[in-house]
């Protein structure tokens, strides 16, 4: 989520717990935040997907992301 939105941490922790996700706040408009998000996929894929985004909008508020890759 972009850094200026909070989320309910209910809902944080029942993702969490429900499908061991990884929710967090991100500052859209920094240049980085793009290589933020590609390394933690390339992380979450063992290398195999590199990169999934490219330049994001300061005005976006969610970026919802699934890292699967099959083996």
């Amino acid at each position: 989520a972009n850094q200026d939105y909070a989320l309910n941490q209910e809902f944080v922790e029942r993702c969490r717990e429900s499908y061991g996700a990884e929710v967090a706040n991100l500052d859209f408009s920094d240049p980085e935040s793009p290589a933020t998000i590609n390394a933690w996929v390339k992380e979450m894929t063992h290398d195999k997907i590199e990169e999934i985004v490219g330049d994001l909008y300061p005005e976006l508020a969610l970026i919802l992301i699934n890292a699967v890759y099959f083996n």
